[in-house]
């Protein structure tokens, strides 16, 4: 049979190869489609943790050609797609539940043989059925499967608004997951006119052309054309490049999520400012210069009762950032009147997608937090003749009640 064959990142040859035979638990699949995916032009400069000799492709659909021995849930015939990603069992993380995080994982297409064949041999366990669908709607299984992944990651709120950069068809899979997730606002951003057309094609709300040479005035115009004009509560990065990564933050709104769903080169980095595009719109924010303070306050909570600020994290690939509020003015003690309205949480957060690892983050108000640790503390800062103590409540003495018997039976009445 005809296999696509790398022998070295870029180098790579049509061959003659043997077709292989199903084992004892394997299905023989003959292959009838296979897509092309971002991750295999990765494979191709071999990055992604590319493993040579290699036959890519892991986005496939097929027909059941020959059956192992102890293989029973499928029929010969029958349309299947497969699960690349083949995991352990055994390991810490498999052992849990997590699966993408194996620490073990193999990759059919990028470690080990992949689908730019004409048959393949699988293990049944990673085949599932695809019977009755149109083989070009079968094809996105496994896309779709992973940006299905993205989106219950990120949670989507009814009625929240979202932006993804990229419109090319994973980009596309996401816009339209989100918007059958409850977003009542999606808008596509790309540099190229006719993939947005077709973005407009599947029902998209909004589309944005942007300029690739100007990204400030692009940044701009997608927060002016945001619903509320100040951002999206969801920004989703589907183009794996870190020059249009860095305009998530900015484009999210208090309180929103960005994920990081392209896949970057190995050596790519992403900087994110931790105070960036909150600091005009929160209400809190006030630009004079701050006095140091005379004394380093307490650990546990400021000297006028409000709470330490909360430190800043790094991003990485395999880490989850979550951006902390601007800083405010300090809160008055805990009196029944206050000058200033509720503090507000501005967190934000950033939710790492590369390649098989997705690693979610929690939103958290600063000052709700601190605020539950001084509690647990029983230490709440300054009293107030108005407030009841929040330290560990007093204990009455519990009386118990002697049930009666029936001294005759024995037993209870």
């Amino acid at each position: 049979m005809k296999a696509v064959r790398y022998d070295a990142p870029r180098s790579f040859t049509v061959a003659d190869i043997p077709i292989p035979e199903a084992g004892p638990d394997e299905v023989r699949i003959k292959v009838s489609q296979v897509g092309v995916c971002g991750t295999d032009l990765h494979l191709h400069d071999g990055g992604f943790n590319a493993v040579f000799p290699l036959i890519p492709g892991h986005e496939v659909v097929g027909i059941v050609d020959q059956l192992g021995v102890r293989v029973t849930r499928f029929r010969l015939g029958e349309q299947v797609t497969v699960n690349p990603n083949i995991h352990c069992g055994h390991c810490d993380y498999c052992l849990a539940g997590r699966l993408i995080l194996c620490a073990n994982g193999r990759g059919l297409g990028s470690t080990h043989a992949g689908f730019f064949a004409e048959y393949v041999a699988v293990d049944h366990s990673q085949v599932f059925s695809v019977d009755g669908l149109p083989a070009d709607t079968a094809v996105f299984t496994e896309p779709a499967s992973c940006a299905m992944h993205g989106i219950e990651r990120l949670q989507v709120r009814p009625g929240s608004s979202a932006l993804v950069f990229g419109a090319g068809p994973t980009g596309l899979l996401l816009a339209q997951l989100l918007a059958a997730s409850g977003a009542a606002s999606v808008t596509v951003a790309d540099v190229v006119a006719f993939k947005l057309a077709t973005a407009a094609r599947l029902g998209i709300d909004h589309t944005v052309l942007l300029n690739p040479n100007d990204t400030t005035s692009g940044v701009a115009a997608l927060r002016a054309g945001s619903p509320s004009r100040d951002g999206y509560d969801i920004v989703v990065e589907a183009t794996g490049r870190t020059t249009v990564g860095q305009n998530c933050v900015p484009l999210a709104r208090n309180g929103g999520t960005v994920l990081i769903y392209g896949v970057t080169h190995a050596e790519d980095i992403l900087p994110i400012h931790p105070f960036d595009s909150s600091d005009a719109r929160s209400p809190f924010w006030d630009p004079s210069p701050k006095q140091p303070p005379s004394a380093p306050p307490s650990p546990r909570c400021a000297p006028d009762g409000s709470a330490p600020k909360a430190s800043s994290l790094t991003a990485s690939p395999s880490t989850t950032t979550t951006k902390p509020s601007t800083p405010s003015p300090p809160t008055p003690p805990h009196t029944k009147s206050s000058s200033l309205p509720d503090p507000k949480p501005t967190t934000r957060h950033l939710l790492i997608a590369s390649g098989a690892t997705q690693i979610s983050g929690q939103e958290v108000s600063p000052l709700a937090s601190e605020g539950l640790r001084r509690r647990r503390r029983g230490h709440c800062g300054p009293e107030s003749p108005d407030r009841r103590p929040c330290g560990p409540r007093s204990r009455r003495p519990v009386r118990r009640r002697r049930m009666p018997t029936d001294r005759s039976a024995g037993r209870c009445t």
